[in-house]
């Protein structure tokens, strides 16, 4: 399961969510425009980090942060 955190209009949240997509991954999106608690969790959980998507693997034990897109798709292929 993955999390995505992006905002309208994002082609790069777009893309990563296809490519989550056509891998039949499962993951939540979280708009940081439409909810104020998602952006509450972004400033937080990302801090220093300015652009979206910011993507991570929700995993057991906690997360693993994974990036933006092109971080997604290289974790992806390895």
């Amino acid at each position: 399961m993955f999390e995505i955190y992006g905002r309208n209009n994002c082609v790069w949240c777009d893309r990563a969510k296809a490519l989550l997509d056509e891998k039949g991954l499962s993951y939540t999106y979280r708009n940081i425009e439409t909810n104020p608690a998602y952006l509450e969790d972004f400033l937080e959980d990302f801090k220093g980090k300015k652009t979206v998507p910011q993507i991570r693997q929700i995993k057991m034990d906690g997360y693993n942060y994974i990036g933006g897109y092109e971080d997604l798709v290289r974790y992806l292929h390895d």
